[in-house]
């Protein structure tokens, strides 16, 4: 028998005499035919899952059909009735909602601040924060219904989320303007 990596004649056993290799590849050695076999066989299995899980998704959304009445799923229903305007709509009013509480707990804070402008500085950038996770969570949303019943476009999606980024922008300058009020003080 010949040693598959040094080519020397050996005797059968379990490793090569000459360079001490094994005479026989473990099935799952890089680039062996067999590993590659698997590999590919993995990928094409675990694409046709994707596939059909979609399929199945997709099938959940649209709705279900029995006895010539058409039935909603509940999740169609409730996405059906968002759209990117009542999204942008009621995350508008939690945003401007939240404004006047966080400008008055930075006012409240700011009385308590020993680290100067550094410190009201952080206590603006904290309360700033807290609008962006409201704004965040729309954008989010917002996302969720391109991927789910909007049209899919992420130039439709850009546009009301920008929307969404100015009214945060403009709500986040009135804390900044708070700021900039305490700090001139």
């Amino acid at each position: 028998m010949k040693c598959p990596f040094c080519h020397q004649e050996v005797s059968d056993g379990k490793f090569c005499s000459n360079c001490s290799k094994p005479l026989y590849p473990k099935w799952y050695q890089k680039n062996s035919p067999l590993t590659i076999t698997i590999m590919i066989v993995s990928i094409i299995f675990f694409i046709g899952c994707l596939c059909f899980s979609m399929s199945i998704s997709n099938n959940n959304n649209e709705g279900i059909e029995t006895n010539n009445n058409s039935i909603t799923t509940e999740t169609s229903q409730t996405k059906a009735q968002k759209t990117y305007s009542s999204i942008l709509e009621e995350y508008k009013v939690k945003l401007q909602e939240a404004t006047p509480v966080l400008i008055e707990e930075y006012k409240q804070e700011a009385t308590q601040n020993t680290n100067g402008l550094n410190g009201l500085a952080e206590i603006s950038n904290k309360k700033i924060s807290e609008l962006a996770e409201i704004s965040t969570s729309g954008m989010s949303e917002m996302a969720e219904l391109m991927y789910t019943t909007g049209s899919g476009k992420y130039s439709e999606y850009e546009e009301w989320a920008g929307k969404l980024q100015d009214i945060y922008t403009q709500e986040a300058e009135k804390i900044m303007d708070v700021y900039t009020s305490s700090a001139l003080n």
